[in-house]
């Protein structure tokens, strides 16, 4: 079905597969049967289904925020480490690189004879 404006994409269409894939636009072009350009094209011309895709994004994200915090409640070792090393870095769970040398001087560099 053609939207009134000639277009193969209707409004409608895209928001169903925007939310349906998490606003990624190529599934969700193929879902419609259009190329990922053209759904690309339609959105840049119906700024309300940017708004629809930002927000699809921000659920899968939330979706995603869900499963690990499961993860890490069923104590699974990775989940854990990443979350402290991402969102625990306020608590010093951070990984540390050294920029000086010993005590705060310079690095020593090691020459190669």
């Amino acid at each position: 079905m053609a939207s009134k404006d000639g277009y193969k994409i209707t409004v409608e269409a895209a928001t169903k597969a925007l939310k349906a894939y998490h606003g990624i636009l190529q599934p969700a072009a193929n879902a419609i049967g259009v190329t990922r350009l053209a759904l690309h094209l339609f959105l840049e011309r119906n700024p309300e289904l940017k708004q629809v895709r930002a927000e699809a994004k921000e659920s899968f994200v939330d979706d995603a925020e869900s499963a690990l915090a499961s993860l890490v409640h069923q104590q699974n070792p990775g989940a854990v480490f990443f979350t402290l090393k991402t969102m625990g870095k306020n608590r010093g769970y951070v990984e540390r690189q050294e920029t000086t040398g010993k005590d705060g001087g310079p690095v020593q560099m090691a020459t190669v004879e």
